[in-house]
């Protein structure tokens, strides 16, 4: 979608705020909220936790953050990195939140993911939960291709995507994909690709890898420059507090480029 003033004003920079914590969830700054859990035999306290204990953290660590914000910022829009741990009633109420754009499966970092049985239960109940919410890079195993056969109108990535050829090297062919001006590198190569997406007709929204100062500042108008109407976890810094204040700036972000150089005022 063409936008008529594409550095001045972003259309959903402020909607996704990354909830997690690998990688993304430094750069988008809402640190391990919903980080993957391993299993643990000894709490910090050194006593055995329950598996109602283990549930109550999640809670407290994914389900709170997300409506502490939302209280303060209705419009908000999140991503959110799916973990085997999730327990059906906590899928159930954080999709009962109505504010989860994309589900992030982190299935491209040949991160462990415990018991095959355990993540195709998950991603069943996300994929059911979620009807409309991006899938971001699933595990390349044929029994989650099988799952995510019906949902090929969802299917995005982020992970690999650093040059145009990676756009045909994605183990499920993708409607979407999250570029990244820091993994592409260049400005020459980050333009190629936007201009193979735009071709493809393909949605395109934008991240960073732990950009702060003038570094979001700049992935904020390329964000603007590239995909003003896309789901962008480019949110001002401001909202990695436990309780961003009232006064953060809410979606549409209004960015505007400094008079010289490439940054943000």
């Amino acid at each position: 979608m063409p936008v008529e003033h594409p550095l001045q004003q972003v259309q959903r920079v402020a909607d996704v705020v990354v909830v997690g914590d690998h990688g993304a969830a430094v750069e988008l700054g809402v640190p391990d909220l919903a980080g993957q859990l391993a299993p643990r035999a000894v709490a910090e306290a050194g006593e055995l936790r329950t598996e109602e204990q283990q549930q109550t953290e999640l809670l407290v660590r994914l389900l709170d953050p997300i409506e502490r914000r939302l209280d303060g910022h209705a419009g908000l829009r999140f991503k959110v990195d799916a973990v085997s741990a999730w327990t059906p009633a906590l899928i159930d109420q954080v999709a009962a939140t109505g504010a989860v754009e994309i589900i992030d499966f982190k299935g491209q970092y040949g991160l462990e993911y415990g018991e095959l049985s355990d993540l195709l239960a998950m991603y069943e109940r996300v994929i059911a939960a979620f009807p409309d919410a991006l899938l971001e890079d699933a595990h390349d195993l044929p029994e989650v291709a099988e799952l995510l056969a019906p949902e090929a109108d969802r299917i995005s990535y982020d992970a690999p995507i650093h040059t145009v050829e990676d756009l045909d090297a994605t183990p499920l062919k993708p409607v979407a994909v999250n570029i990244k001006p820091c993994r592409v590198g260049d400005l020459r190569s980050l333009i190629a690709v936007h201009a193979e997406t735009q071709k493809r007709g393909l949605v395109t929204y934008g991240g960073g890898m732990g950009e702060i100062d003038v570094g979001r500042g700049q992935i904020q108008l390329l964000a603007a420059l590239f995909h003003a109407d896309g789901p962008n976890d480019t949110a001002p810094s401001g909202y990695n507090s436990d309780t961003p204040a009232a006064d953060l700036p809410d979606s549409p972000l209004n960015v505007r480029p400094a008079p010289t150089g490439f940054r943000a005022l």
